[in-house]
């Protein structure tokens, strides 16, 4: 009987290994050792048997990515006998950049400057909402445009007196306020009685005085 030559021998294994490889769809060595009944289970693939491989059978990884990717039996994992295992997915490591040594020539970058917020524009003083509908009296104790002033002003301006409740109408439309808020700023004005000098709101100040008739009430500056 003739012996058969080691190429003749590596031929046929290349020729065993292609056809375990399609029809098994094996996806890896591991699974085309146990197809060809060369791995035992619990056992691992030697280094040795992939190097013999890939010597006979150069296009095998692509053999191994074909069978992969039809998505056929074996795809993503390794079987060892009836045992299956799978594959743990190593972590990319981030690239580091190249710590490569700066040209002298070339200016070094800089951080950014920090933006310089400009300061808010200070608020302008605030200015009369609108003037007073009576002319200011030159006795009127009280800061120009104020709400007691124009109280001042409007009640000045009826020099025989006015009833209370048209006096506080009149007022409402002097400081742009209704009828019951005005009501309180009118209060502290007709609050002074009987002198100059007489009780009254502690905000309001003397050196003048309401008479008091009936409804009608009259502003005495002296």
């Amino acid at each position: 009987m003739t012996k058969m030559t080691e190429m003749e021998k590596n031929e046929i294994m290349a020729s065993s290994i292609v056809a375990a490889v399609k029809h098994h769809k094996v996806c890896n060595m591991t699974q085309l050792a146990v197809s060809m009944g060369l791995l035992k289970k619990g056992q691992s693939v030697s280094g040795s048997f992939g190097k013999k491989v890939k010597s006979l059978v150069p296009e095998i990884a692509d053999l191994f990515k074909a069978n992969g990717e039809t998505g056929e039996e074996g795809k993503g994992k390794e079987t060892v006998g009836e045992k299956e295992t799978t594959k743990p997915i190593k972590p990319i490591k981030p690239i580091k950049p190249s710590k490569e040594p700066q040209d002298p020539k070339t200016p070094k970058t800089t951080k950014a400057e920090k933006v310089v917020k400009e300061p808010k524009a200070s608020k302008s003083p605030k200015t009369a909402t609108s003037p007073s509908l009576y002319p200011r009296h030159e006795k009127n104790p009280f800061r120009l445009n104020s709400s007691y002033g124009k109280v001042f002003d409007c009640f000045a301006s009826f020099k025989n007196g006015v009833r209370r409740d048209e006096l506080l109408t009149k007022v409402s439309e002097a400081i742009g306020k209704d009828l019951k808020h005005s009501a309180y700023d009118a209060a502290v004005i007709i609050s002074a009685k009987d002198s100059n000098t007489g009780p009254r709101h502690r905000s309001c100040p003397e050196g003048f005085w309401v008479r008091r008739e009936n409804d009608n009430l009259t502003l005495e500056i002296d």
